[in-house]
């Protein structure tokens, strides 16, 4: 098991979404056989411009690499640190099922984008991940 402390932020136009949906990430991950939840920090949501933001830390333990992928696929958190173990292996197997995760995600991200956003969208957003990669 890995040990992992993350930081998941929302943002809605009421307090009242920004608390619902920050209750359902703590449900589906108390609910989920593949982490255990150590402990929960759900911060009041703060209205700033016209927008109320919440957040959630979340410590817990992860059953496989994949699981944390998934974890960061669906939550999207804003901040995320290894707390233990120091050192990890995993297997050819565990490494090759949680890259056909990501690939399988991104394939359906990619999908989504060309259905909806126009050509010159998808170029500049390529373009700028490429240029992150140059720094």
């Amino acid at each position: 098991k890995v040990r992992i402390k993350a930081f998941v932020e929302t943002q809605a136009l009421s307090e009242k979404l920004v608390q619902k949906y920050l209750e359902g990430v703590e449900k589906n991950l108390n609910k989920d056989p593949e982490f255990t939840l150590y402990h929960v920090d759900r911060g009041e949501p703060i209205e700033q411009d016209d927008f109320y933001s919440g957040f959630l830390e979340v410590n817990f333990s992860a059953k496989s690499l994949g699981s944390i992928i998934r974890f960061v696929l669906i939550y999207a958190p804003s901040s995320i640190e290894v707390i233990k173990p120091p050192k990890a292996e995993f297997t050819a197997f565990e490494l090759q099922e949680a890259l056909m995760d990501l690939t399988n995600w991104a394939y359906k991200y990619n999908e989504m984008a060309k259905k909806y956003l126009k050509r010159a969208e998808i170029e500049r957003f390529n373009e700028s991940l490429f240029q992150q990669k140059k720094k």
